[in-house]
This record gives structure tokens, C-alpha cells and sequence, in this order.
């Protein structure tokens, strides 16, 4: 029952033959399994923030909807009228547009 150092060493290396063409296939799966996982977290967390950057999208279009609204003259102008009841409006704040004849007709009207 004595084992040669021959046939020891050819049982180890048929040992360790074995096992290396074994882990090979082993490795690829370990690896194609965690490329798998990692696609998986990635395209959730991708969806995630396609979601959250529409929700700002629709939040940042109704501030811009209310800043147009509530800057409007009329808008100002009732705020004005509910917080200041009692100061009554002058009549004299209004905007009043000339338009001024051309240069060419002031010279002919006004002959010096």
C-alpha cells in the first residue's frame, strides 16, 4: 500500500486538471450572473430617475404657469385692491400713449 512519488504526483496534477477546467465554466457563469444583477439595478434605478425628472418637468411647468399668473396686472391689482381697502385708487395712475407727428411735418407747420 506504499504510493510512489510518480503516481502521487500524477493524481495531483490529474486533481487540479480537473478542477481548473471545472472552475473556468464556474467563473463565466458567477460572472454573467452578476453582469445580470448589476443591468437589472441599473435600468431600475434609470427608470427611477426618468420618473423623477418627469415629475420635475411637470412641477417647473406649473411654477412657470403660476409666476405668469399671479404677475399679472390684474392679478397685482386685485391683491392691491383686497389688502388696501380702506386707500382708495387714484384715478390719475393711468398710462396715457402719444404718438408725435414726424419731423418732416413739424418743420412745415411751424416756417420760421
Amino acid at each position: 500500500m506504499f504510493f510512489n512519488q510518480e503516481s502521487i504526483m500524477e493524481t495531483t496534477t490529474s486533481i487540479l486538471k480537473c478542477m481548473f477546467i471545472v472552475s473556468i465554466p464556474a467563473l463565466f457563469f458567477f460572472f454573467y450572473v452578476w453582469q445580470s444583477i448589476t443591468y437589472a439595478h441599473l435600468n431600475k434605478k434609470i427608470n427611477k430617475l426618468a420618473k423623477k425628472k418627469e415629475e420635475l418637468m411637470k412641477k417647473n411647468d406649473k411654477l412657470k404657469v403660476d409666476i405668469a399668473s399671479y404677475t399679472s396686472a390684474e392679478r397685482i391689482e386685485s391683491l392691491y385692491i383686497k389688502l388696501n381697502r380702506e386707500i382708495p385708487m387714484a384715478n390719475s395712475n393711468k398710462i396715457i400713449t402719444l404718438t408725435l407727428p414726424y419731423a418732416k411735418k413739424i418743420k412745415r407747420d411751424n416756417p420760421k
